[in-house]
């Protein structure tokens, strides 16, 4: 939304990148009248801005990466905070962009495959290509293509980025497996042991899988069985969140 306060630009460019084509499938950069500049966060881009960007901040696969670590980020925040719902939603929002990257490379790889036609129903915009060295492509003929290829064009478009209808309500399944991965965890720290530094199991006696396992099976609303236990332990030990600090001894 582009409120009366707000610096703007009118765009009257008839041509665009390829890069900004695919930022325009994505429902991006729409309309003649665009933001002059974008507000940063500490969690990134605010994404209710990309409808009016005017250009582009970065390539892209840069933007959505960047985009995507930062509620990576705050997902991790959350769930160390064992704030679940925001954890939640946060996790949401790392879905949402992995989801907008896949969307992107589907769109570069159709631009390209149409671009290498002999006769291509995109159409460049000579003066601009020739001017800047880099290809344009009408604006019209994009929307044209568009609408045949995807059923829906670029131009005069009134939409806002998915991310701004993220469900607030935790996915209680995953909330569920975070509040046990934390339990874990957090048992570990209590025995005084880095979780990331496992110290190898002496011969005959428990190790710290047992000695956590001894606290929270008193928790049976958590850990329904040892078998759930195990699943979540070995879930740690893949994304390396627990791991042995060396061999076991002789």
């Amino acid at each position: 939304m582009i409120n009366p306060e707000d610096e703007v630009i009118y765009d009257h460019r008839v041509s665009c990148t390829e890069e900004e084509a695919v930022a325009k499938l994505l429902g991006w950069m729409q309309g003649s009248k665009r933001l002059r500049y974008l507000t940063v966060t500490e969690d990134g881009l605010k994404p209710d801005q990309f409808t009016h960007m005017y250009q582009l901040p970065s390539p892209i696969a840069q933007l959505l990466l960047g985009e995507r670590e930062a509620a990576s980020i705050r997902f991790y925040n959350a769930c160390m905070a064992k704030d679940f719902d925001e954890a939640a939603r946060w996790e949401a929002a790392v879905e949402h962009w992995d989801t907008i990257n896949e969307r992107a490379v589907r769109y570069k790889q159709g631009l390209a495959e149409e671009l290498s036609r002999p006769r291509p129903r995109l159409i460049s915009d000579k003066h601009m290509t020739e001017e800047t060295g880099t290809l344009h492509i009408t604006l019209s003929s994009l929307d044209h293509w568009a609408r045949i290829t995807y059923g829906k064009g670029i131009l005069d478009q009134d939409q806002e980025p998915q991310i701004t209808n993220l469900p607030f309500r935790p996915k209680q399944a995953r909330v569920k497996g975070l509040q046990k991965e934390c339990a874990i965890i957090e048992t570990i720290r209590l025995l005084g042991i880095n979780p990331e530094q496992l110290p190898p199991k002496p011969p005959g006696k428990a190790g710290t899988k047992a000695k956590v396992w001894e606290i929270l099976e008193k928790q049976p609303s958590l850990f329904v069985s040892k078998r759930s236990f195990d699943k979540t332990w070995d879930d740690l030990r893949f994304e390396n969140r627990i791991a042995d600090s060396g061999p076991p001894p002789k």
